[in-house]
């Protein structure tokens, strides 16, 4: 929770990079003046940086964060607790084969991981595509409602926040609207959390393996964790663009008709550069990432010392 509200103002830049683009070529549910289509694009991360702060505030780059921090404590706890759960499963069963040394230990570390994303993406994706919605609404509340206008000249389209996001979205496409790019975003949070998590507990045994040394200091732990977070993202980010793509597809007269169909769309009209727009920011996120899997570490030797 601490984690992703500190770098909330980043993530929220990544998604207006990431998303710009749709949020243009789509309508927004019913409404005909969107909050989302901006007559300039965002030309870099410090232009959104600058471009958010002026015309929506300084507390605009927290805006979703609550969601994000529910699916945050909800989703990590979940991946934590049931990727110890799955790693003491294929242990067992690896060690029985005969698969021994530190690459079935990293088999089973992925396995482990990716099982274990699965579940968090399942139970907690409809606080994801909440944060997402609340992410891409630039506008800002009604003249009179104690909010200065701070130039734009549209209101913002959720401004009752999560409540607003889950009635419209159930208003227009039923539960199903909870859950756009599901599918896509389940083999990806697997693959990533296998990568993440798995790729975490491997790199860190392997370390310890070739040092001869039973414990890792803090500074060694972080820059393991560091250089894997931002690994996984990096390799995940393409699939994340399409679901938060579709996402954003809640409400919409027209869009991509599956996620195969926002991948040849995205290639056919941004090229390859298209799957990777907000990578900058997202790769700054990863030190933060990284806090996630070391501040584990540390929560579970406080533990085993009480």
């Amino acid at each position: 929770m601490v984690t992703k509200t500190a770098m909330a103002p980043i993530e929220r830049v990544k998604l207006l990079l990431q998303l710009q683009n749709t949020a243009k070529k789509f309508s927004s549910f019913s409404d005909p003046v969107s909050t989302l289509t901006h007559t300039t694009k965002y030309t870099s991360a410090s232009n959104a940086f600058i471009r958010v702060f002026r015309e929506q505030g300084f507390l605009a780059f927290w805006r979703g964060n609550f969601p994000n921090v529910l699916r945050q404590a909800g989703s990590s706890a979940t991946n934590f607790a049931l990727k110890d759960y799955f790693r003491e499963i294929f242990m067992p069963l690896i060690s029985d084969n005969d698969l021994k040394g530190q690459k079935w230990y990293f088999l089973g570390s992925v396995l482990a991981g990716g099982l274990a994303g699965g579940a968090a993406t399942t139970m907690f994706y409809p606080l994801e595509y909440a944060r997402t919605r609340l992410a891409m609404d630039a506008g800002t509340q009604l003249p009179g409602a104690g909010v200065k206008p701070c130039g734009v000249k549209h209101p913002r389209e959720f401004p009752n926040g999560i409540r607003d996001v889950v009635r419209k979205a159930i208003e227009t496409d039923g539960v199903r609207g909870l859950y756009r790019g599901f599918g896509i975003a389940l083999g990806g949070n697997v693959l990533f959390r296998a990568l993440h998590m798995g790729g975490y507990d491997f790199v860190k045994n392997e370390v310890i393996y070739l040092n001869g040394n039973g414990n890792l200091g803090f500074k060694e732990r972080y820059t393991i964790a560091s250089v894997v977070s931002i690994s996984a993202g990096t390799i995940c980010y393409p699939i994340d663009s399409i679901r938060r793509r579709l996402m954003m597809q809640t409400g919409k007269v027209q869009g991509y008709s599956s996620s195969l169909g926002a991948c040849r769309s995205i290639m056919a009209s941004e090229g390859v550069r298209g799957f990777y727009r907000g990578l900058g920011p997202n790769v700054i996120r990863g030190f933060g990432s990284a806090l996630l899997l070391v501040g584990y570490d540390e929560f579970k030797e406080i533990t085993r010392k009480l």
